[in-house]
């Protein structure tokens, strides 16, 4: 069910911007893995995610959404 939600939250930046779903997901890709490299804040993502987990573009909007719920 949060997957659903996360993929249509995706859609609609799709259709909100005029891009690609996949070009949403590609710019997520991104920004997760750098996010994911910053040496200050890995201990939050291996608390989070899993150690050494790098999370889908899905997976991460599931976790911030109920992190600030």
């Amino acid at each position: 069910m949060k997957k659903r939600i996360a993929k249509n939250a995706i859609k609609a930046i799709a259709l909100r911007e005029g891009i690609s779903v996949a070009a949403v997901r590609n710019e997520m890709i991104v920004a997760i893995e750098a996010a994911y490299q910053n040496p200050y804040t890995r201990a939050i993502w291996n608390e989070r995610f899993g150690d050494g987990v790098v999370p889908t573009p899905e997976e991460f909007i599931v976790e911030m959404a109920c992190a600030i719920a």
